[in-house]
């Protein structure tokens, strides 16, 4: 689509999102974009919102204002500054998966929505062996895949030292599915023993909480049946330092 098509869907956002694409527009030729001479009004008359977010300086960002804006009908928004409840929604993942609650293609979406990766592993108390097997899974190494196509390969860089990921169609009703049964059984959430102060979690780890008592999983719950209801639901992750 191109924003002259969007602005003419609605012609009310423009002001707003020509704000928030201003401080994100980076002409020089970012993310591997060769650069352009256009302004941003003409960056509006001429190309597409593809082209101009794959320049801009966090791709997921730009695209999260966007969708707040267009899909404000639809779109869920859930936030934490309980950082630790994210390791522990991790942490319960991988103890269903081990039990044999969930299968892998179900842990594979918590660990990509969450940015998990083998440099993430320490953070978890987990067994060696766990980690053992985890490293061994066959699509460990593979680079996560952005949401659109178009967003090419550098989709992740450029975001202020911070990982956003995404979930698509599937993966996100994965998600969602592993959310209600951990959310039936409230299992303890293991490994989270070693997440400090910097890692702050909503309740205390001693004795270690249940899935219910852990303020993120409240809210993911509280929208959980909006979200099934959509005819095709995405996750987006963001994080930030505000």
């Amino acid at each position: 689509m191109t924003w002259k098509e969007l602005f003419r869907k609605h012609p009310d956002l423009r002001e707003t999102i020509t704000e928030e694409i201003k401080n994100s527009f980076h002409p020089e030729g970012i993310n591997g974009c060769k650069p352009t001479s256009l302004n941003l009004s003409e960056v509006f008359n001429a190309k597409t919102i593809s082209w101009t977010l794959r320049r801009s300086y966090s791709q997921f960002f730009t695209i999260s204002i966007c969708f707040e804006l267009i899909l404000a009908l639809h779109a869920r928004n859930i936030s934490t500054y309980y950082v630790g409840d994210s390791d522990a929604l991790v942490a319960a993942g991988i103890d269903c998966w081990e039990r044999g609650v969930i299968n892998e293609a179900t842990l594979r979406a918590i660990l990509k929505i969450h940015s998990f990766d083998s440099g993430s592993l320490h953070v978890l108390n987990l067994p060696k062996g766990t980690i053992r097997k985890i490293k061994q899974l066959a699509w460990w190494y593979l680079p996560s895949k952005p949401l659109f196509p178009w967003q090419g390969l550098k989709w992740q860089s450029n975001n202020f030292d911070f990982v956003d990921n995404c979930l698509k169609v599937l993966d996100t009703s994965r998600f969602v599915k592993f959310l209600q049964l951990a959310w039936r059984d409230n299992q303890p959430v293991p490994y989270i023993e070693i997440l400090n102060e910097d890692w702050p979690l909503s309740v205390k780890t001693d004795p270690l909480p249940r899935f219910r008592e852990l303020e993120l999983n409240r809210k993911l719950m509280a929208e959980h049946k909006k979200i099934l209801r959509l005819k095709r639901p995405c996750l987006i992750r963001i994080v930030n330092d505000g």
